[in-house]
């Protein structure tokens, strides 16, 4: 079992990965072999940084994503963050251990 902390933010440089020091929204999950979604959804261009840590994640992002099925996916090594920017409103992310 692993965990992944789901921060989306609104970039400082659209430019750079530079975090907010506050964050729109921030989740974590615990993730299983079973897929699970955020609550929380991204805005128009927002930026999300994935942590994960207990292990590592694959994780999947957009309107309904699916971890387990998805076919474009990111997997996340344990102690590591994932930054991806540029995202479309109301985008979810889906995690599962990896």
């Amino acid at each position: 079992m692993s965990s992944i902390q789901v921060r989306f933010f609104s970039p400082i440089d659209k430019n750079g990965p530079v975090e907010s020091a506050h964050p729109v929204a921030v989740e974590t999950i615990v993730t299983t072999a079973s897929n699970q979604v955020t609550t929380a959804t991204s805005g128009t261009c927002q930026s999300v940084a994935l942590t994960a840590w207990g292990g590592a994640v694959k994780a999947s992002i957009g309107s309904n994503p699916n971890a387990t099925t998805d076919t474009t996916f990111f997997i996340i090594p344990d102690g590591s963050t994932l930054y991806l920017s540029g995202l479309r409103a109301n985008s979810k992310v889906a995690a599962v251990d990896a």
